[in-house]
């Protein structure tokens, strides 16, 4: 049985404008525990099985 995805994360961004100039940021940073991925088998009749990932992280 799969447990289920747990996501912890946050996003933040700034904006700055004069009369002629704008400008804008934003930065982020996510990491899932438990992700829920596909594994392809060509072994398996059904073609493969899912299970949980440890985790993972992203961020930009």
């Amino acid at each position: 049985m799969l447990d289920p995805e747990k996501l912890t994360g946050f996003e933040a961004g700034a904006d700055w404008r004069s009369r002629h100039l704008s400008f804008s940021a934003t930065g982020y940073w996510n990491r899932i525990s438990g992700a829920i991925v596909n594994e392809m088998c060509e072994l398996l009749d059904g073609g493969g099985s899912v299970e949980n990932l440890d985790a993972a992280a992203r961020g930009g």
